[in-house]
C-alpha cells in the first residue's frame, strides 16, 4: 500500500497551528464559524504541541478560510492556518490478548 502524499489533502478539513495550550473547541468555533457550518474541531495536546483540526460542511468554507489564513487571532496570538492532510505516519497497532 502506497504512502499518502502531501497530495493528499482533506478536502474540507484545515490545520491550526499556533493555539495555546488553554485554547479550546469553544475558542476556535466561536472564531471560526462565522465564515461557514462546521461540523468537527479536535484540538490536540502532544508533545508536537498544541494544535488544531476544523472540519467545515463545503469545501468552498475550508478554501476560502485558507485564502484568509493571516487574518485569524486567539488572545493576540496569530493562527497559522493550512490545509490539512492524511498522516503518512504509522498508526499504532494493537495487540489483543485473551485472558
Amino acid at each position: 500500500m502506497a504512502m499518502p502524499q502531501k497530495t493528499d489533502a482533506i478536502p474540507c478539513r484545515i490545520f491550526v497551528g499556533g493555539i495555546d495550550r488553554y485554547t479550546t473547541e469553544d475558542e476556535l468555533y466561536n472564531l471560526f464559524q462565522r465564515c461557514g457550518q462546521i461540523v468537527t474541531i479536535n484540538v490536540i495536546r502532544d508533545a508536537v504541541g498544541p494544535y488544531a483540526f476544523i472540519t467545515f460542511v463545503e469545501e468552498e468554507t475550508a478554501k476560502v478560510v485558507l485564502s484568509q489564513r493571516y487574518s485569524f487571532y486567539i488572545r493576540g496570538k496569530k493562527l497559522r492556518l493550512s490545509s490539512a492532510y492524511l498522516s503518512n505516519k504509522p498508526r499504532p497497532s494493537y495487540r489483543y490478548i485473551s485472558l
